[in-house]
């Protein structure tokens, strides 16, 4: 046994002369500790000094608070539960000897372990370790531990660094990729806004070239049946002419409300309604049709509160849909029911046929734009399937709410209109009655530009008809030419002409000689609507214009015309 190990194990039994060469080996063999690529041979020189086998400090992490083996010693120890126990054991002052499975769980050998002053740990592995070098080598590990403690922070740090530099890498990626789908979200919306742009001017372009060619041919039918001479075997066909005519013009402004819809566009114009009379009008345009059906109406107009704020033209134009649906879908002998009620602060209108109904599965799909109920519906009954559609945003505009409900196929359906009742019912009052004093009292000199020769022939014949005395132009220059030669009330003017745009001559004409001015054209969206408001039209009349349209145009203007005359 060497000399070390024959003293006595207090450390204070160490500072003899005789001691000074081994003190010096052993610190020196310890401060080999101190360089991390030595470090695993220099534990082991240390614990061959000290006749054990192999030596493992262990320092308390900073990160998870517990002891692990200090970088660049053993780090994996076979059934490290056990070694964990002995460790706790150690410091918490029970025995510092004890034998474990090492360096594989077939083996075990002795093991001394020290607590040094600063709580890391010494163990001594194998052999038959003295006990004295042990505590001479505790001396020293809390100043080998503060050099392992910033070897751990230096190693978390790079770590740290690495993670930090691979999370910018990260987020350039990430900031790249963002402005590459922002880029393509960017070019994928400007391709969205040409492809609807292009949708709508199709649409445009499409409804001005279906209106054109009927626009005579409804005018033409609606005069002559207006006629009082007409014989009796005219009066029919030219009837089915006029309500054709009029069905294919209802699906054109079908398809530009839609448009209108989708993109929150549609206009309205709000004022007290009646109800009551709104549905009496809408019955009075149908009346043609459920007389030929032979369909049995029923009307019970029983609702209390009956007036409405909403656009008296959509109000009839979602009631006139839902008539025309139900007169569309019940057989010839069937009943349609009209029926209103006070329903708390609202008037419910329903409108009840015992038609062919809808299959409950499809009720949810119905005011979807262009659903039909199967192919074969289509192919009877025709259509686009956009009435309803338009009916429910119309009606959600108005702050109402339209429903469907059926039995199912062959039951019959109803639809249920419900819209907030007025409350100011005293303010609202229905139209009175036009008397025939309320008429134009004296014709207009209407200058009517149109280069379309059908159109304006049959313009002029129903004008004239009116009472009014009507000059026709076909361009721009000549309606300049016209008007500089004679005076006129007003200009009916096309917007699409030979040689320019009726924009442009309504502008010429306002400068020139102060008129006033209503469009008729084909085109009818509503940034067509604005141009012509911005030109000076006081009116834009979407071809086919009806012979109604016409009249109630010309008589609002004379009737504005008279009241500025009077009160100046």
């Amino acid at each position: 046994m060497d000399s070390i190990t024959a003293r006595p194990s207090s450390a204070s039994s160490l500072g003899n002369d005789d001691l000074t060469t081994p003190y010096a080996e052993i610190f020196a063999l310890a401060a080999r500790l101190a360089s991390t690529p030595d470090r695993l041979e220099a534990a082991r020189a240390l614990a061959r000094r000290c006749g054990a086998t192999d030596l493992i400090i262990f320092v308390k992490d900073a990160e998870v608070g517990v002891l692990l083996p200090a970088h660049g010693f053993l780090q994996t120890l076979p059934q490290a539960r056990r070694w964990n126990v002995f460790l706790s054991g150690l410091v918490s002052g029970k025995p510092s000897v004890t034998a474990l499975p090492y360096p594989d769980t077939h083996s075990e050998v002795s093991v001394l372990g020290k607590v040094a002053a600063d709580a890391s740990v010494l163990l001594i592995i194998g052999g038959n370790p003295s006990d004295a070098v042990a505590e001479i080598i505790a001396l020293v590990v809390p100043v080998l531990a503060t050099t392992f403690r910033a070897e751990q922070a230096l190693v978390a740090a790079k770590g740290q660094a690495a993670v930090t530099k691979n999370a910018v890498g990260e987020a350039k990626l990430l900031a790249d990729s963002l402005e590459n789908a922002r880029h393509s979200l960017h070019e994928a919306l400007a391709k969205a806004e040409a492809a609807n742009h292009a949708k709508d001017q199709f649409l445009a372009v499409l409804s001005h070239e279906l209106r054109t060619p009927l626009a005579p041919v409804l005018t033409t039918a609606t005069s002559l049946l207006a006629d009082p001479h007409l014989a009796v075997d005219l009066r029919e066909p030219l009837e089915l002419i006029r309500r054709n005519a009029e069905l294919e013009a209802r699906l054109i402004d079908d398809l530009l409300d839609l448009t209108r819809v989708t993109k929150g566009k549609m206009p309205l114009s709000f004022s007290e309604v009646d109800a009551h009379v709104s549905i009496r009008h809408t019955l009075e345009i149908c009346r043609s049709d459920i007389y030929r059906k032979k369909l049995e109406l029923v009307t019970e107009l029983c609702a209390e509160r009956h007036f409405v704020r909403a656009d008296p033209a959509r109000l009839q134009q979602v009631l006139w849909n839902l008539v025309k649906n139900a007169v569309k879908f019940t057989p010839e002998g069937g009943r349609i029911t009209i029926r209103t009620a006070d329903d708390n602060d609202a008037i419910r209108i329903d409108v009840c046929d015992t038609g062919m109904g809808i299959e409950l599965d499809f009720l949810e799909k119905i005011f979807n734009a262009f659903e039909q109920t199967s192919d074969m519906v289509t192919r009877h009954f025709g259509g686009l399937g956009l009435g309803l559609a338009i009916s429910k945003a119309l009606a959600e505009a108005q702050g109402g709410k339209l429903i469907a409900s059926s039995e199912g196929r062959g039951r019959g359906a109803t639809f249920t209109l419900r819209l907030p009742a007025s409350m100011n019912v005293a303010a609202a009052s229905s139209p009175a009655p036009e008397k025939s004093s309320d008429r134009i009292s004296q014709g207009l000199k209407i200058l009517l530009v149109e280069d379309h020769r059908d159109t304006a022939a049959v313009m002029s014949r129903l004008l004239r008809g009116l009472g009014h005395e009507v000059t026709v132009a076909s361009s721009i220059a000549t309606s300049v030419d016209a008007a500089g030669q004679q005076s006129f009330d007003l200009v009916m003017s096309d917007l699409g002409l030979p040689d320019g745009s009726g924009l442009h001559l309504m502008r010429q004409l306002r400068e020139l000689h102060g008129l006033p001015g209503i469009a008729v054209s084909g085109y009818g969206m509503e940034d067509d609507l604005r141009q012509t408001r911005e030109a000076g039209f006081i009116a834009h009349l979407t071809k086919p214009v009806s012979f109604n349209q016409v009249e109630a145009v010309l008589l609002q203007f004379s009737r504005t015309r008279q009241l500025t005359t009077q009160s100046n």
